[in-house]
């Protein structure tokens, strides 16, 4: 490939015939080559537009300007390699093409050796001085614009240049810095130890001297307040390598020296804080290796005030004492990103003390979310497990008290019940033995709460279906003279309820049974008695005069036998049974009311 590589030349040539000699010889040699016969002609041509990656212009170009003339106008607004090609070999002429560029000067006749050379040197050189000038307005944009001060400095101290960026950062102006001496601007202290460090620095062998050296001072503003500045300094070298000056930059670090201070007073107040947290606190990295522990997990440890923990250092996976624990699963699963709290735990450290622990952890992350550790918290709660265990004694021969209270209390109910047996047999009268016998009825409904209540671990509640179930049953089995002749119906829902409400309700069915059994169904007759129980939603809808209102629990006891008196008005009863009834829905705070209609019903709501 031709060394040209189609860059283009204009050829300034007044001679028609040389012109186009030499527009072939480079032709030949791969350039593009446009032809301009006079200077005016070449200042228009480049003037007009035309790309030219080089001049070649002849000196004598006829009448009109020369072409050292043409070539300093067209220097001028062109930044374009200018060569002189020329016959003249004359000092003074070849002189005054130097005061106008350095590109090169062709005598003609030369060869086309010497004129491809000159050339290729001039587009060398063009091409050097751009990067050359390109760097240096990069620098100087740089140095111009950067947040630090950019300077260089002599080894007298003076600046011999500095950035604009001195004023914004310390109110002198660069032209005011450029006259100061390191004395004027940089606080006594300091002074001494920047000499000393150059000084040392010089005195080294070339080879062991630090490229660059950082340090932070304090110096002045123009104000007069102090700055914090962190200085880099690097040498300035000659041609043989030799340290001529200094060159470096200043940042001034004010902002971050106050948050440094700010961050030191931070983790000097959490480091008090977890020393000062009545809690345990251990902190492990991603290994499970202990790094920390504060003085209260120290405490609870065994450890004496003042001595080091034995724990710390080691890791947390090699610790037998951790491994029987809780404690090992905890800090696994801490490890794996999960937060576990409220963890009991019965730990015996390294010292043979033994408590009782509430440890909870969590994982500590990275700014990228990585497990980067874990901090596990003890709490020592042996005072509140022995307190508990000594609770859960006390209750549980709280319970057995309870049970026997019940069992007494039903063995009392079977001895009166007895007695009123007894009595029955010494009494003629029909109308007193019934009286007797309804009487043995409400004591056995509340032994049968009694009894369910010893035969199960819930002392408090009892289960409404089976008390109910059995309930009707015995009253069915007393008073049912005739089987088969009254059908019974019960559904009844599965729910607890407390024994304080559950005796009232018991009396309760047990009158409005009772009174079916004997009264509903005279001589003949058959029926139904039908008993449904169930648990619903409070209203707060109203039921009677007295404030009651409708309860969780609606209760129907009903029979299609002969009915009740129309004239029956249950606030001004006659017979005790149904008095009871009235005054145990009170004692529930519900209300009750009757329906007629195919027999009785009795809706009481509670």
């Amino acid at each position: 490939m031709h060394s040209g590589c189609g860059k283009r030349i204009l050829l300034v040539e007044d001679e028609i015939i040389v012109a186009q000699s030499q527009k072939l010889i480079l032709e030949r040699e791969g350039y593009r080559v446009d032809l301009a016969c006079s200077g005016e002609e070449a200042i228009d041509m480049i003037d007009g537009g035309v790309r030219a990656d080089m001049v070649l212009m002849d000196i004598d170009l006829g009448e009109g300007m020369d072409g050292t003339e043409a070539a300093a106008i067209i220097l001028k607004d062109h930044d374009i390699p200018v060569v002189f090609l020329s016959s003249h070999t004359e000092k003074e002429i070849v002189d005054r093409t130097r005061r106008i560029t350095n590109y090169g000067y062709i005598v003609k006749a030369s060869g086309d050796t010497v004129l491809f050379a000159s050339i290729d040197m001039a587009f060398r050189l063009h091409d050097a001085a751009r990067r050359l000038k390109e760097s240096e307005v990069r620098y100087r944009l740089l140095a111009d614009n950067s947040e630090d001060v950019i300077w260089t400095m002599d080894f007298n101290g003076r600046f011999t240049y500095i950035s604009p960026a001195v004023e914004r950062m310390t109110g002198w102006t660069p032209e005011e810095a450029m006259e100061m001496r390191l004395e004027d601007y940089v606080l006594p202290q300091y002074i001494v130890p920047l000499r000393n460090l150059l000084a040392e620095e010089l005195a080294k062998p070339v080879g062991d001297r630090a490229e660059s050296k950082s340090i932070e001072i304090q110096q002045y503003a123009k104000d007069g307040s102090v700055l914090d500045d962190e200085i880099t300094v690097t040498w300035v070298l000659n041609k043989r390598g030799e340290p001529v000056g200094l060159q470096g930059s200043n940042r001034y670090i004010n902002d971050r020296k106050r948050a440094e201070e700010a961050l030191r007073k931070s983790e000097e107040f959490n480091r008090r804080l977890v020393e000062s947290s009545p809690a345990g606190i251990i902190f492990v990295d991603a290994r499970g290796v202990i790094l920390f522990e504060n003085e209260a997990s120290k405490r609870m440890m065994g450890v004496p005030q003042g001595k080091p923990s034995p724990v710390v250092g080691l890791n947390i996976l090699k610790i037998k004492q951790v491994e029987e624990t809780g404690i090992l699963h905890t800090m696994q699963r801490a490890a794996a990103g999960e937060t576990i709290t409220g963890l009991e735990c019965h730990y015996r450290s390294l010292l043979g003390k033994e408590l009782d622990v509430e440890v909870s952890a969590a994982p500590i992350l990275g700014s990228d979310g990585s497990v980067q550790g874990g901090i596990v918290m003890l709490n020592d709660i042996t005072e509140k497990v022995t307190a508990r265990e000594q609770i859960k004694q006390m209750l549980a021969e709280k319970e057995v008290l309870l049970r026997e209270i019940h069992h007494r209390v039903k063995n009392n109910m079977i001895i009166l019940t007895s007695l009123l047996s007894i009595q029955a047999e010494y009494v003629d009268d029909p109308k007193t033995r019934g009286i007797l016998q309804e009487c043995k009825d409400r004591i056995n409904t509340m032994q049968i709460i009694y009894d369910r209540l010893y035969r199960t671990n819930d002392l408090i509640t009892v289960e409404v279906r089976p008390y109910l179930e059995y309930l009707i049953q015995t009253l069915f089995t007393a008073y049912a003279t005739v089987p088969g002749k009254i059908d019974l119906r019960m559904d009844i829902e599965d729910f607890t309820m407390e024994v304080k409400r559950a005796i009232p309700c018991g009396l309760i069915i047990n009158e409005l049974i009772s009174n079916a059994l004997k009264y509903a169904f005279p001589g003949d007759r058959s029926g139904c008695i039908s008993v449904s129980m169930e648990m619903g939603e409070e209203d707060g809808t109203p039921m009677d005069g007295d404030g009651a209102t409708t309860g969780r629990i609606r209760l129907v006891i009903a029979d299609d036998g002969v009915g009740l008196p129309r004239d029956l008005d249950l606030n001004h009863l006659s017979t005790f049974g149904l008095q009871l009834v009235r005054i145990q829905v009170d004692q529930l705070r519900g209300a009750v009311s009757i329906l007629r209609e195919g027999g009785t019903a009795y809706e009481i709501l509670f």
